[in-house]
Parts: structure tokens; C-alpha cells; sequence
């Protein structure tokens, strides 16, 4: 029954919006992450964004790079673009995966932070807005697997997999 409920809780938590980035877990708490995300050089035919991610916890985390800017490229939408609160079309990659290595799993130190830039246009098609297009960037994700480095090591079974939602952020810009 105690296994049962720190599967099912966390999911209950995240649905009525008590969690927001904090994950239950049975052993250990995930720390609140911070992730901000900005636009560093709009240009005609595309769009850094920089993604900080801060661990402002006394504790190391691990997380799954899957499906997020930290995996270093677009795997997956983790930034949903509209306009006019119309969604754009992700044209992105999508990669279908078996059970992680080691190596795609970020670990965060103890108040430690990283930083990220891909390009919007890899994601989007960013060079067929009309110029003067007002375009809404939102960025959330879920890290398939996160937490506190003492907890475990990486890589971890699928059947062991913690998710943890994570919010960096809106942005609006213009084409």
C-alpha cells in the first residue's frame, strides 16, 4: 500500500496543480528546480534561445535529458510556439527510445546551474512567419526521470522512472 501511494500521489499532486516542480518521492524529495529561459539574437532565419536551469538545493540531481533542451537538440516539442494563441506546428525530430545510458542523464551539483542554446528555426519554421508576427514561446517540459543523487545512480530501468514536470518560463517576441 505505502509503494502504491508514492506512485499514485505525485501524479494526484501534479494534477491539481500542488506540485508544480517538486516531485514526492519515497526515498527522497526532488529540490524545486529554477529554469529560465531567453532570447539571446533573433535573426531572419533564426532564434537562439538559452535555457538556465539552477539546482538551488543542498543536494546533486540527476535528470533524463529526453525531450528537453538539455538533451542539446529538438527531440521533442519542449517549447510550444503560437501566434494568436494558434499553435504553430513542431517539425522538430521525434526519436522513438530503449532504456537510458548513463551519459543522457544531467546531473546538477548542489546550488550548481547549466546553460543551453539551440535554435528555434530546428524546432519551428521560423523563416515562414510573415515578418512583424507576434509569436508566444512557451517553455515546459517533464524530465523522464529525476532524482537526488544520493537516492541512486543513473542509468535507471524505465519501471524505475521518477517524472518531474518542469516550467522554465514564457516569452513573447516578434518575426
Amino acid at each position: 500500500m505505502h509503494t502504491l501511494l508514492h506512485r499514485w500521489l505525485p501524479s494526484a499532486l501534479a494534477l491539481l496543480g500542488l506540485v508544480g516542480t517538486t516531485m514526492v518521492h519515497a526515498a527522497t524529495a526532488l529540490p524545486l528546480l529554477e529554469c529560465q529561459m531567453r532570447v539571446l539574437r533573433p535573426q531572419a532565419n533564426r532564434v537562439e534561445l538559452e535555457f538556465l536551469l539552477k539546482n538551488p538545493s543542498p543536494q546533486p540531481v540527476h535528470l533524463l535529458t529526453w525531450g528537453t533542451p538539455f538533451e542539446g537538440a529538438w527531440f521533442a516539442p519542449f517549447v510550444r510556439a503560437s501566434v494568436d494563441g494558434a499553435a504553430l506546428a513542431y517539425r522538430g525530430a521525434q526519436i522513438k527510445r530503449a532504456d537510458p545510458d548513463a551519459d543522457e542523464y544531467l546531473r546538477l551539483p548542489a546550488a550548481g546551474q547549466r546553460r543551453i542554446r539551440v535554435d528555434l528555426a530546428d524546432g519551428y519554421d521560423w523563416a515562414a512567419l510573415p515578418t512583424g508576427t507576434a509569436i508566444t514561446l512557451d517553455a515546459h517540459w517533464h524530465w523522464h526521470d529525476a532524482f537526488v543523487a544520493s537516492a541512486a545512480r543513473p542509468p535507471r530501468a524505465r519501471d524505475r522512472h521518477q517524472p518531474a514536470p518542469q516550467a522554465c518560463g514564457r516569452l513573447e517576441l516578434q518575426r
